[in-house]
């Protein structure tokens, strides 16, 4: 059998904007409207590069098209490696499992205020300043915005909140559970695991992002 024909493709939920609380969306709007450009899209564009990716390693080359990798493949008789920052793995399930955790990890941090004990400066979702209370309302603003992004679970018809719940239910009707983020559905719960994680991501950025230009000693 062809390599190309061995190489599963990786299909990645990339999910849309996540509404940040409607004061901010409002200030943003205005924003766009005035200057005829989104910066709040560009700065959530931006973080999103800064985010673990999976790419692909044939021999020495790297891309981060499946598709290529698998030409490549075929043409150089060699597998494909998939690559996650500075580990490459043999199989996209193992490539795939650190990529979702190191995306968790990196949001969960992202997401959670950081003060520095020798300067005072506390940094959250990007974002720094040295007044305690500036920093109280950006972590409430970030709070907010991550709080509107859950995940469903979906079983036949009925729809819940509670993954025991919804196990049961699965178990019981003898179907598979299927996993909603902001109306994306998927039955793989590592998907919609890395698909949380980067909508809450995406969230936190934009609900900072939609506030007044960033002041000096920001962190972006």
């Amino acid at each position: 059998m062809k390599l190309s024909r061995m190489f599963a493709l990786t299909s990645v939920c990339t999910l849309g904007l996540i509404a940040s609380p409607l004061f901010a969306e409002e200030a943003a709007t205005k924003v766009c409207a005035e200057s005829g450009t989104c910066p709040v899209s560009g700065e959530v564009d931006a973080a999103l590069a800064k985010l673990p990716q999976m790419t692909f390693l044939v021999g020495d080359q790297e891309t981060t098209c499946s598709r290529s990798a698998g030409t490549m493949a075929e043409a150089a008789g060699k597998p494909v490696q998939y690559k996650v920052g500075d580990q490459a793995f043999d199989t996209k399930e193992e490539a795939f499992t650190t990529l979702v955790t190191r995306t968790e990890e990196m949001v969960s941090k992202f997401t959670t205020p950081s003060t520095c004990k020798v300067s005072g400066k506390t940094t959250i979702a990007g974002k720094s300043c040295n007044c305690p209370i500036e920093a109280g309302t950006m972590a409430k603003k970030v709070q907010a915005a991550t709080q509107l992004v859950s995940m469903k679970y979906q079983v036949g018809d009925e729809t819940c909140s509670c993954p025991n719940s919804a196990a049961a239910m699965a178990k019981k009707a003898g179907v598979k559970t299927t996993f909603v983020v902001d109306g994306t559905e998927t039955q793989c719960e590592m998907t919609a695991r890395l698909a949380l994680a980067r909508a809450k991501y995406k969230a936190a950025v934009k609900a900072l992002a939609s506030a007044a230009p960033a002041k000096a000693g920001s962190d972006s």
